[in-house]
């Protein structure tokens, strides 16, 4: 394997992808705040039993950026291609056999309207 061949290969292992994504959503928006700050908040309790005391249950929630003076909170989501194509699989989707003729992939209309005939 040639050396630009592992670092490329180190780099689509690595969290580089990720912080990029981040970066740029960073980049993107006013006023950031705050970069993967975790957010707390408690649980009302259920309703229990007459006589068993309720506990609050915490909840967090880990946002990637604060922006907007704290008005706009981003979740940054990075899938890479082949990973997407193993989630697919796993899930039992199948690859189209042949990509030759592009009518296959164009939705069926009816005769003035959308695929199922609405006007």
């Amino acid at each position: 394997m040639a050396a630009q061949d592992r670092l490329n290969h180190v780099l689509r292992s690595s969290n580089v992808p990720f912080y990029e994504t981040l970066w740029a959503t960073a980049k993107s928006n006013k006023r950031v705040i705050a970069f993967q700050k975790r957010f707390y908040w408690e649980q009302p309790p259920a309703k229990k039993a007459k006589g068993v005391r309720p506990s609050i249950r915490k909840k967090s929630a880990l946002v990637d950026v604060v922006a907007d003076a704290g008005a706009l909170w981003v979740k940054v989501s990075t899938v890479s291609e082949n990973r997407l194509l193993f989630e697919l699989a796993r899930q039992g989707w199948e690859a189209e056999s042949s990509g030759d003729d592009p009518s296959d992939h164009e939705p069926e209309s009816g005769a003035d309207g959308d695929r199922n005939g609405n006007q």
